[in-house]
């Protein structure tokens, strides 16, 4: 009876340690104790989103080596659904859609996830209506889309690589499959679970009504391989289902889900013994497309890839996306050499695609392998330093970590959304102007710009609400480090925090709006600037106008209602 309650009391002691577990470290000798997050009075681990994408478990395990070693944080994974439109609720405490989130998005309890770091977004797609931070890029574009093999696009006929060709049944001879790749494929196919993006799928695989027939077994058509089917706004597989059948394709489309890997590889080796082909539908970069040398077919270019993107037209599902790092707001206050380091960790294309590289040579020499011993391999695989002499991919690049900059904090107030004026690329724009100058070593090298977007939608009321958030923080080093706010854009929403800010003291710096005030009542908003002329500007250009003219009568119209609406 001792005995067991000796070994009852050992287990509890070792499970309530907020000591580092006794597993072999990476980089060298580590600090045991154990550092912890207080968002607000309890402890908490940081917890990192995690799929079943090999490019997110590998960049994962590395980010979780050097946080865990170099910051002494410990990182906890939390599955995350790929091919789920909801995917986005494991990040947040609310659902996709604005309305559901603006009671929502500022709730200070931790969500499952506090970060993810690739995660995949349109290019101008904005997270901080949401309650989350855009911390930046964290490596290349990536593209979905049609893939082949660079040897069949090198050969006698560079059309292969246009999508025309898939509608032009005599030239995808070359990717017909043999019966026994199609067996094989289909076989695999049929294993995977369809739950969702393909209601005119059969045994896991698409095949259209003219591909059907007894002639052979695809009926002449392309076999296309691709992983699972996905109702996601990034990804939707029955959005290119109906291309396929409106474009009249002479392709037959396989899931063949967590088996891709083995199946691409399968129809590599057997079509260089049957001297065919194959079509892999997937994104890239990526380990797949890397490891057997794919090329894209071409596809027309999205009428408007960067803004407002027509989730219904296939062409923009090919455009290329972002690699996004978001993070809960709370990090930003609450664990500054987290965020600072989540700030600085960024692979180049070329380190993005030679880590992919380095994975696939791993696994297929040793496939036992484990995604975090593949990790530590990399940060300690060797590469010329500055002196010439080899040394360590880590000690090139941990200089990532390191001592925090002071952070200046600007409050961007956009029309982002709305029933009025809309110009979300405004938000980008300036985003872009504040990474350029944290990059600039000769402007503000002590300081890093922080830049907080808000969507004002140029209503008054929302206006003053994005305010008063910019304002209002429980973080008194935030708000005494927050030197202004850009905006807004419309005149009817000037006046209301061009007073209000005098009384907090808080810079407001129009880019747009005109409005009534001008420097004749600059006393009255002593913090309030602007980089357009006001509205009474305009009556002196007006009347040499009109002088100009010689015009003697001169009518103005007015709409009767809110003054600048």
């Amino acid at each position: 009876m001792i005995g067991n309650w000796y070994f009852l009391l050992l287990f509890l002691s070792l499970t309530s340690s907020r000591t580092r577990a006794l597993t072999a470290p990476c980089l060298g000798k580590v600090d045991a104790k154990l550092r912890y997050f207080f968002p607000q009075n309890d402890p908490y681990n940081i917890t990192l989103a995690y799929t079943d994408k090999i490019e997110n478990r590998i960049i994962g395990e590395i980010f979780r080596i050097l946080v865990e070693e170099k910051l002494n944080y410990r990182v906890e994974k939390v599955k995350q659904d790929e091919d789920k439109q909801e995917n986005k609720t494991n990040l947040i405490h609310c659902h996709e859609d604005e309305e559901s989130c603006e009671d929502k998005m500022n709730i200070e309890n931790p969500p499952s996830a506090m970060v993810t770091l690739d995660k995949m977004l349109p290019l101008s797609q904005t997270v901080d209506w949401l309650g989350l931070m855009d911390i930046g890029q964290l490596g290349p574009a990536i593209r979905y889309g049609w893939y082949i093999p660079e040897r069949t696009a090198a050969g006698p006929s560079a059309l292969l690589t246009h999508w025309r060709i898939l509608q032009q049944k005599e030239k995808l001879s070359i990717f017909e499959p043999t019966p026994s790749q199609y067996q094989f494929v289909s076989k695999m196919a049929a294993k995977t679970k369809m739950s969702a993006g393909c209601l005119k799928c059969f045994d896991g695989l698409f095949t259209p009504t003219w591909c059907q027939g007894s002639v052979s077994p695809s009926n002449g058509c392309a076999l296309v391989l691709t992983t699972f089917p996905s109702n996601t706004t990034m990804y939707n597989t029955s959005v290119i289902i109906e291309e396929i059948l409106q474009e009249h394709f002479y392709v037959i489309v396989a899931f063949v889900g967590d088996g891709s890997e083995s199946v691409v590889s399968f129809m590599e080796e057997s079509s260089r013994d049957t001297n065919n082909s194959y079509i892999v539908l997937h994104y890239h970069p990526s380990a797949l497309t890397i490891k057997n040398n794919l090329t894209p077919i071409l596809f027309p270019e999205c009428n408007d890839p960067l803004l407002k993107r027509d989730t219904s037209d296939p062409t923009c599902i090919y455009s290329a996306n972002k690699l996004t790092k978001i993070a809960w707001k709370q990090i930003e206050n609450g664990a500054p050499d987290l965020y600072s380091f989540l700030e600085r960790f960024v692979f180049s294309y070329k380190d993005y695609d030679k880590l992919l590289e380095f994975y696939n040579s791993k696994t297929e020499k040793h496939p036992s392998l484990t995604t975090e011993q593949i990790a530590c391999k990399w940060l300690k695989h060797k590469v010329p330093g500055k002196s010439g002499n080899m040394t360590y991919w880590y000690n090139k690049w941990h200089g990532h970590i390191k001592t925090r900059k002071k952070k200046l904090y600007i409050g961007g107030i956009f029309p982002i959304s709305g029933t009025k004026y809309i110009a979300p690329e405004l938000a980008i724009v300036a985003k872009m102007a504040v990474d350029d100058i944290n990059a600039n070593k000769t402007m503000l090298t002590d300081y890093d710009l922080s830049l907080d977007i808000k969507d004002g939608k140029c209503e008054p009321d929302v206006v003053m609400k994005m305010f008063i958030d910019i304002i209002r923080t429980k973080a008194i080093s935030r708000f005494s480090s927050t030197v202004g706010v850009l905006g807004p854009s419309c005149s009817n929403t000037v006046e209301a925090i061009a007073g209000v800010s005098k009384h907090y003291r808080t810079v407001v710096v129009t880019y747009m709006a005109k409005g009534s005030i001008s420097n004749e009542n600059s006393d009255k908003y002593p913090y309030f600037f602007r980089t357009v002329a006001s509205n009474k500007h305009n009556k002196y250009a007006f009347t040499e106008l009109i002088r100009k003219l010689g015009w003697n009568k001169v009518a103005a119209i007015t709409q009767d209602g809110q003054k600048y609406s």
